[in-house]
Protein backbone atom coordinates (compact mmCIF):
# COMPACT_ATOMS: atom_id res chain seq x y z
CA UNK A 1 0.00 0.00 0.00
CA UNK A 2 1.40 3.40 -1.23
CA UNK A 3 1.77 5.92 1.85
CA UNK A 4 -0.29 8.90 0.29
CA UNK A 5 -0.45 11.92 2.56
CA UNK A 6 -4.01 13.55 2.10
CA UNK A 7 -5.85 13.10 4.74
CA UNK A 8 -5.57 12.86 8.57
CA UNK A 9 -7.78 12.89 12.16
CA UNK A 10 -6.40 16.06 14.33
CA UNK A 11 -8.04 15.66 17.58
CA UNK A 12 -7.62 19.11 18.96
CA UNK A 13 -9.94 20.17 15.89
CA UNK A 14 -12.81 17.60 16.66
CA UNK A 15 -16.21 19.75 17.28
CA UNK A 16 -18.51 18.55 20.51
CA UNK A 17 -21.46 17.03 19.69
CA UNK A 18 -23.24 18.54 22.88
CA UNK A 19 -26.30 19.85 22.88
CA UNK A 20 -25.92 23.79 23.66
CA UNK A 21 -26.66 24.63 26.70
CA UNK A 22 -29.57 26.83 27.91
CA UNK A 23 -28.35 30.45 28.42
CA UNK A 24 -27.32 33.69 26.50
CA UNK A 25 -24.42 33.82 24.27
CA UNK A 26 -23.38 36.33 21.93
CA UNK A 27 -23.92 35.73 18.47
CA UNK A 28 -24.01 36.85 15.42
CA UNK A 29 -27.20 36.33 12.54
CA UNK A 30 -26.18 34.33 10.01
CA UNK A 31 -29.49 33.67 7.99
CA UNK A 32 -32.58 34.94 7.68
CA UNK A 33 -35.81 32.80 6.36
CA UNK A 34 -39.40 34.43 5.57
CA UNK A 35 -42.62 32.93 5.03
CA UNK A 36 -45.12 35.74 3.29
CA UNK A 37 -48.86 35.87 4.06
CA UNK A 38 -49.18 32.85 6.30
CA UNK A 39 -52.96 32.71 8.08
CA UNK A 40 -52.99 32.36 11.20
CA UNK A 41 -56.06 30.85 13.18
CA UNK A 42 -58.13 32.29 10.23
CA UNK A 43 -58.59 35.26 11.77
CA UNK A 44 -54.91 37.58 10.77
CA UNK A 45 -52.25 37.59 8.53
CA UNK A 46 -48.39 37.99 9.30
CA UNK A 47 -44.86 37.44 7.85
CA UNK A 48 -43.00 35.48 9.61
CA UNK A 49 -39.26 35.50 10.37
CA UNK A 50 -36.94 32.62 11.30
CA UNK A 51 -33.11 33.55 12.43
CA UNK A 52 -29.65 31.51 12.19
CA UNK A 53 -27.15 32.62 14.76
CA UNK A 54 -23.68 31.76 15.07
CA UNK A 55 -22.22 31.53 18.45
CA UNK A 56 -19.45 34.38 18.61
CA UNK A 57 -16.12 33.85 19.87
CA UNK A 58 -17.14 35.41 23.36
CA UNK A 59 -18.73 32.09 24.71
CA UNK A 60 -15.12 31.44 25.25
CA UNK A 61 -15.13 33.85 28.22
CA UNK A 62 -18.34 32.85 29.73
CA UNK A 63 -19.03 29.71 31.57
CA UNK A 64 -22.18 27.60 30.87
CA UNK A 65 -23.58 24.48 33.02
CA UNK A 66 -23.21 21.64 30.17
CA UNK A 67 -24.64 18.47 30.13
CA UNK A 68 -21.87 15.74 29.49
CA UNK A 69 -22.32 12.48 27.41
CA UNK A 70 -23.41 10.55 30.80
CA UNK A 71 -25.99 12.65 31.37
CA UNK A 72 -24.43 14.97 34.52
CA UNK A 73 -23.71 18.87 34.32
CA UNK A 74 -20.53 20.22 34.50
CA UNK A 75 -19.78 23.80 34.48
CA UNK A 76 -17.43 24.75 31.60
CA UNK A 77 -16.30 27.29 29.15
CA UNK A 78 -18.78 27.79 25.95
CA UNK A 79 -15.29 27.70 23.65
CA UNK A 80 -16.52 24.00 22.54
CA UNK A 81 -20.31 25.79 21.26
CA UNK A 82 -18.34 28.67 19.22
CA UNK A 83 -19.28 28.64 15.44
CA UNK A 84 -22.56 26.61 15.97
CA UNK A 85 -25.40 27.70 14.19
CA UNK A 86 -28.89 27.70 16.19
CA UNK A 87 -32.49 28.37 14.82
CA UNK A 88 -35.29 31.10 16.22
CA UNK A 89 -38.69 30.90 17.09
CA UNK A 90 -40.86 32.56 14.17
CA UNK A 91 -41.13 36.20 14.91
CA UNK A 92 -44.33 37.28 13.59
CA UNK A 93 -45.22 40.46 12.03
CA UNK A 94 -48.70 41.12 11.82
CA UNK A 95 -50.22 42.62 8.72
CA UNK A 96 -53.06 43.85 7.05
CA UNK A 97 -54.25 42.88 4.04
CA UNK A 98 -57.16 41.65 2.33
CA UNK A 99 -60.46 40.86 4.67
CA UNK A 100 -57.78 39.97 7.86
CA UNK A 101 -57.21 42.85 9.78
CA UNK A 102 -53.61 43.67 11.26
CA UNK A 103 -52.75 42.11 14.88
CA UNK A 104 -50.86 45.18 16.22
CA UNK A 105 -50.93 43.78 19.53
CA UNK A 106 -49.21 41.07 18.17
CA UNK A 107 -46.57 42.67 17.27
CA UNK A 108 -44.72 43.10 20.47
CA UNK A 109 -41.99 40.72 19.28
CA UNK A 110 -41.40 42.12 15.85
CA UNK A 111 -40.78 45.76 17.40
CA UNK A 112 -38.36 44.42 20.06
CA UNK A 113 -37.05 42.45 17.21
CA UNK A 114 -36.02 45.78 15.01
CA UNK A 115 -34.89 47.48 18.26
CA UNK A 116 -32.12 45.16 18.92
CA UNK A 117 -31.04 45.38 15.60
CA UNK A 118 -31.33 48.93 15.10
CA UNK A 119 -33.86 49.30 12.23
CA UNK A 120 -35.59 52.39 13.43
CA UNK A 121 -39.66 52.11 14.34
CA UNK A 122 -40.78 56.14 14.09
CA UNK A 123 -44.07 56.59 16.13
CA UNK A 124 -47.29 57.95 14.22
CA UNK A 125 -50.79 59.41 15.06
CA UNK A 126 -53.19 56.96 14.36
CA UNK A 127 -56.75 57.55 15.27
CA UNK A 128 -58.59 54.12 16.04
CA UNK A 129 -62.53 54.05 16.70
CA UNK A 130 -62.35 57.65 17.28
CA UNK A 131 -59.59 57.60 19.64
CA UNK A 132 -55.98 59.28 18.81
CA UNK A 133 -53.10 57.05 19.55
CA UNK A 134 -49.62 57.05 19.06
CA UNK A 135 -48.46 53.83 17.52
CA UNK A 136 -45.10 52.49 16.01
CA UNK A 137 -44.43 51.74 12.48
CA UNK A 138 -42.93 48.63 11.53
CA UNK A 139 -40.74 48.53 8.43
CA UNK A 140 -40.19 45.33 6.39
CA UNK A 141 -36.74 44.31 7.16
CA UNK A 142 -34.96 42.20 4.54
CA UNK A 143 -31.58 39.71 5.05
CA UNK A 144 -29.46 43.02 4.36
CA UNK A 145 -30.88 44.59 7.07
CA UNK A 146 -29.86 41.78 9.74
CA UNK A 147 -26.84 39.66 8.06
CA UNK A 148 -23.90 39.38 10.69
CA UNK A 149 -25.37 41.97 13.14
CA UNK A 150 -24.46 41.47 17.07
CA UNK A 151 -26.89 40.16 19.22
CA UNK A 152 -27.38 38.13 22.63
CA UNK A 153 -29.58 35.83 22.77
CA UNK A 154 -31.42 33.51 25.08
CA UNK A 155 -30.97 29.66 23.99
CA UNK A 156 -33.42 26.72 25.69
CA UNK A 157 -34.78 23.84 23.81
CA UNK A 158 -37.76 23.66 21.63
CA UNK A 159 -40.23 21.41 21.01
CA UNK A 160 -39.37 17.58 20.61
CA UNK A 161 -39.69 15.62 17.56
CA UNK A 162 -39.41 12.29 15.89
CA UNK A 163 -36.92 12.41 13.30
CA UNK A 164 -36.88 10.17 9.79
CA UNK A 165 -34.97 7.57 11.52
CA UNK A 166 -37.48 7.48 14.65
CA UNK A 167 -35.56 8.66 17.10
CA UNK A 168 -36.97 11.96 18.96
CA UNK A 169 -35.04 14.73 19.23
CA UNK A 170 -35.14 18.16 21.07
CA UNK A 171 -34.18 20.85 19.33
CA UNK A 172 -32.23 23.96 20.70
CA UNK A 173 -33.54 27.07 19.25
CA UNK A 174 -33.23 31.17 20.31
CA UNK A 175 -36.16 32.26 22.50
CA UNK A 176 -35.13 35.87 22.58
CA UNK A 177 -32.62 38.30 21.38
CA UNK A 178 -31.22 41.23 23.34
CA UNK A 179 -28.89 43.76 22.44
CA UNK A 180 -25.13 43.30 22.23
CA UNK A 181 -24.02 46.61 23.48
CA UNK A 182 -20.25 46.46 22.22
CA UNK A 183 -21.12 43.44 19.54
CA UNK A 184 -19.27 44.39 16.18
CA UNK A 185 -21.46 43.55 13.02
CA UNK A 186 -19.32 40.57 10.98
CA UNK A 187 -19.41 40.44 7.44
CA UNK A 188 -21.26 37.78 6.13
CA UNK A 189 -22.16 37.17 2.77
CA UNK A 190 -26.02 36.50 1.78
CA UNK A 191 -26.44 33.04 0.81
CA UNK A 192 -26.80 32.35 -3.31
CA UNK A 193 -30.59 32.71 -3.98
CA UNK A 194 -30.57 28.96 -6.02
Amino acid sequence: MENVFNNYYDASEKRSNKPVPTGWFAAHISKMTLKRDVVIKNKWMANIYNFYIEISDEAKHREYDIEQEDGTVQVGSGSEFVGRTVRSNGIFNFIAKGDYPVNSGGNDKYLEFCEVIGVECPDMELEVNGEKRTVKVLPEIDESDVLGKAVNVFIDTGKPYTNNDGIEVTPRIVRTFSEWANGETKDIEAPLPF
